[in-house]
């Protein structure tokens, strides 16, 4: 009698294991989705669920934006701030295929503002997409810049204070107007709030280029 409920007991604890873990992904989502639209009310900016700014066309001059393959952009908060246009969002993409494939998730704010800035990246740590050439050292970061006086320039503007404060596990990046940093996505459901808040940090700290520098950048 013992061995003719044994198949139906499994059954029955497997059904449960994978109604628990679906019911655990739900609730993230909804708490991922409401701490979303909490943080665009307070911040006065707009929340969607799906891209419908067609983020990937507008920010693929970013070396963020452009990894990998199966690129998706999803649960934006979008608007306009002291800083200038934001976009917070999740992104994914992949990288390699088949057996080697790995997928890669972040959150990543962009910021559109008044000037053009000149091109530079910092992150911590090794990585594939490390870019050419030998980086200087700020805070806990290394930084690469297309020109040399623009390391100079961000010392000078204090970077090294904001990025003191971020998580080591952040990435950043200057071109053209486009301001963006970037950090895995968690479970930290403050994640995206100290991402936004670093983001405008970081806008609001940078030199700009004089006219003429712009002009040469556009």
């Amino acid at each position: 009698m013992v061995c003719l409920y044994m198949p139906s007991l499994w059954l029955l604890l497997a059904t449960l294991l994978i109604a628990g873990a679906v019911g655990r992904i739900v609730a993230h989502r909804r708490r991922q989705l409401r701490t979303l639209r909490d943080l665009a009310r307070r911040h006065r900016l707009n929340f969607s669920p799906e891209d419908l700014i067609g983020l990937h066309e507008r920010y693929q001059n970013l070396d963020l934006i452009r990894r990998g393959h199966n690129r998706h952009a999803w649960n934006v908060v979008y608007g306009s701030a002291e800083p200038g246009l934001i976009a917070l969002f999740g992104y994914s993409y992949d990288l390699g295929f088949g057996a080697n494939r790995t997928a890669h998730q972040y959150w990543i704010v962009v910021i559109e503002t008044p000037r053009a800035h000149h091109h530079w990246q910092a992150f911590s740590g090794e990585s594939a997409c490390r870019p050419v050439g030998e980086p200087r050292r700020i805070g806990p970061f290394d930084v690469w810049a297309d020109h040399p006086a623009t390391l100079s320039e961000l010392l000078d503007a204090g970077l090294e204070s904001t990025f003191h404060k971020a998580p080591a596990n952040y990435r950043w990046e200057a071109r053209g107007t486009l301001l963006a940093v970037a950090t895995p996505m968690q479970p930290d459901p403050q994640t995206p709030e100290q991402l936004l808040t670093t983001a405008c940090e970081l806008a609001l700290r940078l030199p700009t280029p004089n006219t003429r520098e712009t002009m040469s950048l556009s």
